[in-house]
């Protein structure tokens, strides 16, 4: 995510330009079939304060739809509602915005932050700005393993045993019959079902 220097490096460019900004931050449905929730909040906790502080009014947190547009856009609500809680609070805590989130989409806060993990196996909060292991879940999901474009990730990631926990995490999530998101995360639990076995087949071919 972005540090607070990258921050105000750039927001002191554009000043000099006019002072009548607004800031457009993102939450990250792109690249394939989940929202990096993560990486999102992430950001989330460096801009959104250094909005404040540097008195920016004008906030956008922008939902995108290209590279195939797989993701669902109802998995970017965590991040409006990190978005949203910013804009009334002047800090806030990960426990607010849990409790907050789960009563208002009435659905799991920890289901939102695992389908992150999709993308990569880091913590996204730490070691996401490695951009393209961030973004290995969907060229896993559509390679063609007879062609072993991703072999190399696969022998030297645990993608098999990670991808088979996420699936395990989810078979739980899905079974709260009141969750509003079920049916969701019985849809993600079948594609971190496909991408364990692909990656096994990869790994043994």
């Amino acid at each position: 995510p972005m540090s607070e220097t990258e921050f105000d490096t750039r927001q002191d460019k554009y000043e000099k330009v006019t002072k009548n900004i607004a800031f457009c931050g993102g939450i990250w449905t792109w690249m394939g079939h989940t929202c990096d929730n993560k990486y999102t909040l992430g950001n989330v906790k460096t801009s959104l304060p250094k909005c404040k502080e540097r008195g920016i009014n004008i906030v956008y947190g922008s939902v995108w739809g290209n590279d195939g547009q797989e993701c669902n856009h109802f998995y970017s609500l965590l991040g409006a509602q990190a978005y949203g809680e910013n804009m009334y609070n002047k800090e806030v805590s990960d426990e607010q915005l849990k409790e907050n989130f789960e009563f208002t989409v009435k659905t799991s806060y920890d289901a939102f932050i695992d389908m992150s993990d999709f993308h990569h196996i880091f913590d996204g909060r730490e070691k996401s700005r490695e951009y393209w292991a961030r973004a290995y879940g969907k060229k896993l999901l559509f390679s063609d393993i007879m062609c072993g474009l991703t072999d190399h990730y696969v022998y030297t990631n645990p993608m098999v045993e990670h991808y088979q926990a996420l699936k395990e995490k989810f078979s739980v999530y899905r079974q709260n019959e009141n969750d509003a998101f079920k049916y969701h995360f019985e849809y993600l639990e079948a594609i971190f079902d496909a991408l364990s076995l692909k990656c096994y087949i990869a790994k043994n071919l």
